[in-house]
C-alpha cells in the first residue's frame, strides 16, 4: 500500500519545439511553458504536487521555470536527450506507476493554460465519485463542432461545486489513480507503437457511435474518422469487445484548456486568465511549498 506523502504525483514533458500554433507566445516555447506551469502551480491551490519534470532536448534553464513555481524539494528533474514525443509519453507511465508519492497521478503536456485554484475540483471529483475513472482538464471544442462527438451517449453530474459530463476522448493530458493507470497500460502502451490518442480513449470508453445507425454514415464518411475507429479496433480490440468501460469526464466550463489557437475551450476568458499571470497578479504561481 502507498504511503502517500503528496496529493497528487505529476509527469510534466517539455520540448523545446513549437507545435502547431499556440495562442499564446506563438514564437517563443520558454514563455509560453513558463505560462503554463505558472498557472498549473496556480490551479492546484493547496494540492500538494510531486513534479516529476521530463525536459527532452531543453536546455538547462528550462529547470528555471519549474523553480519559479515550486519547492525544489518537490521537483525531480529528468533530461532526455531528444526521444520524442512517444518515448517520453511511454516513461510517463513508467514513472507514475512506480513512484510511491500518490495514488493519484497527472498526465501534463506543456501548452496547457489552467484557472486558478479549479484543479483542486478535479482531484474532488475524482476522489468522492467510483464511476469517474479519468478526467481531461480540456472542455475541447471538438465536443461542440464534430458529429464524431455528437455520436452516442453521455451522463453528466454535479460535483465538487462544478458540472461535468462524460467524453469518449481527450488528449494526452489526464488525471487519474495509479491502481487505474495500473489496469489500462497495456492499451496507453499502444501510443507508442502507432496507435492515435483519440483511438487510445475509445478502446478504453467503448465509443458506441458507429452501433448507432443515425450517427454512423457520417461518421465512416470521413476518412480520419474511420481511421481513428479502425485504430481502436486494431490496438484496443480486446478491451474494446471484451473489457470494461472507463469513464472519462470533462469539466463545464474548463479547468485548463489546450493551446492551440481555434481549439481553446469555450466559455472561459482565458485572454484575461493571460494578461493576470503575464501581469503578476496571479500570486499562487510562484508560491511553492516545502515538504
Amino acid at each position: 500500500m502507498i504511503k502517500s506523502s503528496y496529493d497528487i504525483a505529476v509527469a510534466y514533458r517539455v520540448y523545446p519545439g513549437i507545435s502547431k500554433t499556440p495562442l499564446f507566445h506563438a514564437d517563443n516555447k520558454y514563455e509560453l511553458v513558463r505560462l503554463g506551469v505558472k498557472s498549473f502551480r496556480s490551479s492546484l491551490g493547496n494540492i500538494r504536487a510531486k513534479m516529476y519534470v521530463f525536459l527532452d532536448h531543453c536546455p538547462k534553464e528550462y529547470e528555471n521555470i519549474f523553480l519559479e513555481s515550486f519547492s525544489r524539494d518537490d521537483l525531480e528533474f529528468i533530461h532526455f536527450g531528444g526521444i520524442g514525443n512517444y518515448a517520453t509519453f511511454n516513461l510517463q507511465i513508467e514513472y507514475l506507476l512506480k513512484q510511491a508519492e500518490s495514488k493519484i497521478v497527472y498526465f501534463a503536456e506543456d501548452d496547457y493554460l489552467y484557472r486558478e485554484g479549479m484543479f483542486e475540483k478535479a482531484v474532488c471529483f475524482l476522489k468522492n465519485n467510483q464511476h469517474v475513472d479519468f478526467i481531461s482538464p480540456y472542455d475541447h471544442m471538438d465536443y461542440y463542432t464534430s458529429p464524431f462527438h455528437s455520436a452516442g451517449s453521455y451522463k453528466m453530474a454535479f460535483s465538487c461545486g462544478m458540472h461535468w459530463r462524460t467524453a469518449h476522448s481527450t488528449c494526452l493530458t489526464f488525471l487519474t489513480t495509479k491502481d487505474v493507470l495500473r489496469r489500462t497500460q497495456q492499451i496507453f502502451r499502444t501510443y507508442s507503437r502507432g496507435n492515435y490518442d483519440c483511438s487510445m480513449w475509445l478502446g478504453l470508453t467503448k465509443f458506441e457511435g458507429l452501433s448507432l445507425r443515425t450517427n454512423a454514415r457520417n461518421i465512416l464518411s470521413s476518412a480520419s474518422y474511420f481511421k481513428i475507429y479502425m485504430k481502436a479496433v486494431y490496438y484496443c480490440w480486446r478491451n474494446l469487445f471484451f473489457g470494461r468501460r472507463y469513464h472519462l469526464w470533462v469539466p463545464i466550463p474548463a479547468i485548463g484548456t489546450h493551446l492551440e489557437s481555434g481549439l481553446v475551450s469555450p466559455g472561459v476568458d482565458w485572454n484575461a486568465i493571460f494578461n493576470e499571470i503575464e501581469n503578476g497578479k496571479n500570486l499562487r504561481a510562484g508560491s511553492g511549498h516545502k515538504s
